[in-house]
C-alpha cells in the first residue's frame, strides 16, 4: 500500500509540474525593437508606434507598455503598429516598451525608449520691459540670419532681437520732422521701411549697413503705408490705408488699385472702407494679401499675375472688433492669420480653416498684430499687450 501511495504522489507531482509549465510565461528568445518613434523624439496627439519583431516562432501579439504600465493596446498581425493617444498622459519624458507573446506563452520585451510628450505649447515672452518699445508691437519681420525686427506705429525706432540681445536703430529726421515707422520688410541684408513724417507725408526708406536712403512718394497721392513685402525679383510691394498697391523696382514707383487688376473688384479690396493690412510672398512668387473688404469682410487673397483667389476668413469680422492683423506662410504651405481681437487662424494647404483662441487652446493672447513663421518651425507673434511672443510649431499641435 505504501508503494502505491508513493507512486501516486509522484504521478501527481509530475502532472502538477506539467500544468505549471504550461501556464508559466517563459522568456522569448527573439529581437523586438520600437522602430518609431525614436529615442527622445518629441510627440503629441495620436501617434503610431511601429514595432519590428524577428523570431523563429509564431508571435501571438505585441502589446504596449507606458511607464511600466500595460496600456491594453496590442496588435496581433504584421506589420505591427499600435496607436497611442498621448493626450492621456502628462507632458514630459515618458518610457515606452513593447512586450511580445508567442503562441506557446513565451514572452519577450523590447528595450525601452524615452519620448518627450508635449501637447501644450509653451509661449515665450521675449520683449524687454525696459525698452521704449513697451509691449505693443505692430509689425515684425525676420532676416535670413534669424534676427527678428519689430516696432510700432508711434515710434521712429526699429528694434532687432538677435542672440537674446535687443538693439535699436533710430530713423533720422527729415527736414526737422520725426519719421514714424508704418511697416517693414526684410530682403537679404536690406531693411525696407514704410514711414510717415509728422506732417503726414510718406517715404520709402532703405536701411543698409546702418545707413538710410529716403525715397519720396509725396507725388503719388498715397496716404499711410500699411503693409510691405519684397518679392523674388526684389520688387518692393506696399499698400496704403485705402487699398492702393504700390510696386517699387529700385528706381521708380508703379501705383495701381485692385480694380485695375481683377474683375468684380467691388467685391474685393475696394472703396474707402477697404484695407490691405499684410502682404507676403510664397516660394512661387505668388503675392498674398490680407485685409478687409466692405462686401466680404476679413479675407486673404492671392495674386499670381494671371488671376486672383479669394478666401473668406472665418470668425468675428471687423465690424465685431476683429480684423486681420498679420499673415505668414510656413514651410508646410499653411497660411497663418493673426486676427486681432480673436486669436490665430490657420488655412491649411488643403484649404481648411482652424481657429485658435484663448478659450480652445493655449494661446497667451487674443490680439495678434503681426505673425511670422520662420524656416525652423517657430511662429513669431507681435501682440498688443504681451510684446514679442514665440511658439515652436514643429509638432503642429495646439491642443484644440
Amino acid at each position: 500500500m505504501k508503494s502505491i501511495q508513493i507512486r501516486f504522489g509522484v504521478i501527481l507531482s509530475i502532472i502538477f509540474t506539467i500544468i505549471s509549465c504550461e501556464k508559466e510565461e517563459r522568456p522569448l528568445v527573439t529581437a523586438i525593437t520600437i522602430d518609431s518613434p525614436v529615442m527622445y523624439e518629441t510627440v503629441n496627439g495620436i501617434i503610431d508606434i511601429s514595432i519590428l519583431v524577428s523570431s523563429d516562432i509564431d508571435i501571438f501579439k505585441v502589446e504596449l507598455w507606458v511607464d511600466s504600465v500595460n496600456t491594453g493596446l496590442f496588435d496581433d498581425s504584421e506589420p505591427y503598429t499600435i496607436s497611442l493617444n498621448t493626450e492621456e498622459y502628462d507632458d514630459g519624458l515618458t518610457s515606452l516598451f513593447i512586450r511580445a507573446y508567442s503562441s506557446t506563452r513565451n514572452v519577450g520585451d523590447s528595450d525601452p525608449i524615452l519620448v518627450e510628450i508635449n501637447n501644450h505649447p509653451d509661449f515665450e515672452i521675449l520683449t524687454d520691459i525696459n525698452l521704449p518699445l513697451t509691449n505693443y508691437i505692430n509689425y515684425l519681420d525676420i532676416s535670413d540670419n534669424g534676427a527678428v525686427w519689430v516696432g510700432n506705429w508711434v515710434s521712429n525706432v526699429l528694434y532687432k532681437f538677435e542672440n537674446d540681445i535687443w538693439d535699436e536703430y533710430e530713423l533720422p529726421e527729415v527736414n526737422g520732422e520725426i519719421t514714424f515707422i508704418d511697416e517693414i520688410a526684410i530682403n537679404k541684408d536690406t531693411v525696407w521701411i514704410g514711414t510717415t513724417r509728422s506732417n503726414s507725408t510718406d517715404n520709402l526708406v532703405k536701411m543698409f549697413d546702418d545707413s538710410f536712403t529716403f525715397y519720396s512718394v509725396d507725388s503719388l497721392d498715397v496716404y499711410d503705408f500699411v503693409a510691405m513685402a519684397v518679392d523674388l525679383t526684389d520688387q518692393v510691394w506696399l499698400t496704403t490705408v485705402y487699398g492702393k498697391i504700390i510696386k517699387f523696382n529700385g528706381q521708380s514707383f508703379d501705383v495701381w488699385s485692385p480694380s485695375d487688376h481683377w474683375s468684380n473688384s467691388t467685391h474685393m479690396f475696394n472703396g474707402d472702407d477697404a484695407s490691405i493690412r499684410k502682404i507676403v510672398v510664397d516660394e512661387n512668387n505668388t503675392i498674398w494679401f490680407a485685409g478687409y473688404s466692405y462686401f466680404l469682410g476679413n479675407i486673404i487673397a492671392s495674386y499670381s499675375g494671371n488671376g486672383w483667389e479669394v478666401y473668406n476668413v472665418p470668425g468675428p469680422q471687423q465690424g465685431e472688433g476683429a480684423w486681420v492683423g498679420g499673415l505668414s506662410i510656413d514651410k508646410h504651405d499653411n497660411k497663418w492669420v493673426g486676427l486681432a481681437g480673436a486669436g490665430l487662424l490657420k488655412l491649411s494647404s488643403g484649404l481648411s480653416w482652424t481657429v485658435y483662441d484663448t478659450v480652445n487652446s493655449y494661446l497667451a493672447d487674443s490680439f495678434y498684430k503681426d505673425v511670422y513663421a520662420d524656416d525652423y518651425g517657430t511662429l513669431w507673434l507681435g501682440t498688443s499687450d504681451r510684446g514679442l511672443v514665440s511658439y515652436n510649431t514643429n509638432s503642429d499641435k495646439w491642443n484644440v
